[in-house]
């Protein structure tokens, strides 16, 4: 099985070409759109998209991502070995959410062991990554087409900062209910033996966390750990970025803990 994840679009033809090539390496592999409306070159939301569905797959499953506004570039093809599944894509950090939950190792493809002759330079995702990917669904091993490397890159967006009682947290994503998603994870609290103060954002302030969206009233805006663990500012029956007003590129989210410990 192989899932797609892109923001190639569906007007265009790009994802019918890439289904073919693959096709044509593999033509029993099951495909598996999960979506190709990423807005373009957002590799932010890429890789939140992938936290969200990458792990309730059947094992062996070979995670398919092409959002890679630097094809062509220095930037490296990949594939990784993480939890029991393959991901294949480019490396520009798109895949640094997902590899926080766990050991993984890295490889680089080699263009010239894959069956393909004169490969385009603006369509990696047909290929490079499409082929490759074939290749591991097929049961190909990876060390006939790709050589172990030992770091990978990590984008700057996806983390929070940590400053004396405070965590300064960008967005991650905003969902299509209008919830603002940090990549803040209750375990960190739990690694530094701490509790929630208050959480401010924007004119906002926030004094405890929710348990469930109806555990305040409709209109309210509210803190919860959402169902990956990560701390999202919602609105109940609302949308929260059209009522705070929040800019996910600039807007930061502020998250202060107890300094007495839990």
């Amino acid at each position: 099985m192989i899932t797609l994840l892109t923001d190639f679009g569906t007007a265009d033809g790009f994802v019918g070409g890439m289904k073919g090539f693959i096709k044509s390496f593999n033509p029993e592999v099951e495909l598996v759109d999960i979506s190709h409306d990423i807005p373009p070159f957002d590799i932010r939301s890429a890789a939140f998209s992938l936290l969200n569905y990458a792990s309730t797959f059947p094992s062996e499953t070979v995670h398919l991502v092409v959002v890679d506004p630097g094809v062509g570039g220095e930037r490296k093809p990949l594939v990784i070995r993480w939890n029991n599944y393959w991901l294949v894509g480019p490396d520009n950090g798109v895949f640094s959410l997902l590899l926080k939950e766990g050991p993984y190792q890295a490889y680089v493809i080699r263009r010239q062991k894959l069956p393909v002759t004169s490969p385009s330079s603006t369509f990696h995702g047909r290929d490079i990554f499409g082929p490759a990917a074939a290749l591991l669904a097929g049961g190909k091993e990876v060390n006939r087409f790709c050589t172990k490397i030992n770091r990978i890159s990590v984008h700057p967006s996806l983390s929070c900062q940590q400053k004396k009682s405070v965590f300064v947290c960008p967005a991650l994503a905003i969902d299509h209910f209008g919830n603002i998603i940090t990549p803040f994870h209750k375990s960190e609290l739990q690694r530094l033996k701490k509790s929630i103060n208050t959480i401010r954002i924007k004119s906002r302030t926030i004094n405890h966390v929710s348990s469930y969206y109806a555990q305040e009233q409709p209109g309210h805006i509210m803190a919860l750990w959402n169902s990956l663990g990560l701390l999202e500012i919602a609105c109940n029956q609302g949308n929260a970025r059209k009522e705070i007003g929040f800019d996910l590129n600039t807007d930061k989210v502020y998250i202060y803990y107890d300094l007495n410990g839990m």
